[in-house]
């Protein structure tokens, strides 16, 4: 199995709305890339788009472990946080996304 030849299935199935076969292909590039960031982060977007918030938060946390420089995995952990109703956590987050993207 390719790494690569995965994740660029995954944003395809992703791009379609398939956010179950992006979930696997993205899984896929983890379990032979472990320390890669964005696999994470394209997993946990197809968890958030699929309503499964707690799955979202846990790869938007291994996103900001591996590099804590990136804005976005806060920005949509802070989405993924206001959608369960964790307001604190959630403006924690943008604020955090605010302050890494200079805006």
């Amino acid at each position: 199995m390719d790494a690569s030849i995965e994740h660029t299935k995954g944003i395809e199935f992703g791009k379609n709305g398939e956010f179950g076969a992006a979930i696997n292909a993205f899984t896929n590039v983890i379990g032979l890339r472990p320390d890669e960031p964005e696999a994470y982060y394209n997993r946990g977007l197809a968890f958030l788009k699929s309503g499964d918030l707690d799955n979202a938060i846990a790869d938007f946390d291994e996103v900001v472990r591996l590099r804590p420089d990136v804005a976005a995995a806060y920005g949509k952990r802070g989405i993924a946080y206001k959608n369960k109703g964790n307001l604190e956590q959630a403006q924690s987050d943008f604020a955090k996304a605010k302050e890494l993207s200079g805006s």
